[in-house]
């Protein structure tokens, strides 16, 4: 059996948020749903969850990958980004799993952006900063 999207869960973590549940709350009860350790050993993710797990094992390597925040279909998704053999990648094994395509592993910016609209990622830090300087928080 393989990875399932963990639809119920976000659902949960989605309504919890608009509820007004507290940051720290929040992240000690719904965490697990974007971890590697869901993904692999409970076999429920999200697509942040599907990045970490990718993001490991990269790291393993000595690749540095990252999550990128965008759009995908007008929806909130995260996808990664990783720099291979001095090519700018993207990667995004969540739709690559639940289309069973593969057409969204190791593409061109150009290629990503056909699908995806990026919202937030370390090359825009910058450029996500208030009037006043300071970094928008988590």
């Amino acid at each position: 059996k393989g990875t399932e999207y963990d639809d119920e869960g976000l659902l949960k973590r989605q309504e919890y948020i608009i509820n007004g549940g507290s940051f720290k709350k929040f992240y000690n009860r719904y965490k697990a749903i974007s971890t590697t350790y869901a993904t692999m050993m409970k076999r429920k993710a999200i697509c942040e969850g599907y990045i970490n797990l990718l993001r490991y094992f990269y790291n393993l390597e000595g690749i540095d990958l990252y999550p990128v925040i965008c759009s995908y279909k007008n929806q909130s998704h995260v996808a990664g980004k990783a720099l291979v053999n001095g090519a700018e990648l993207y990667y995004d094994p969540e739709l690559d799993h639940r289309f069973k395509n593969h057409n969204n592993y190791n593409i061109s910016k150009e290629e990503f952006l056909r699908n995806h609209e990026i919202q937030f990622s370390r090359d825009n830090f910058d450029e996500m900063k208030n009037d006043k300087g300071k970094s928008r928080g988590r």
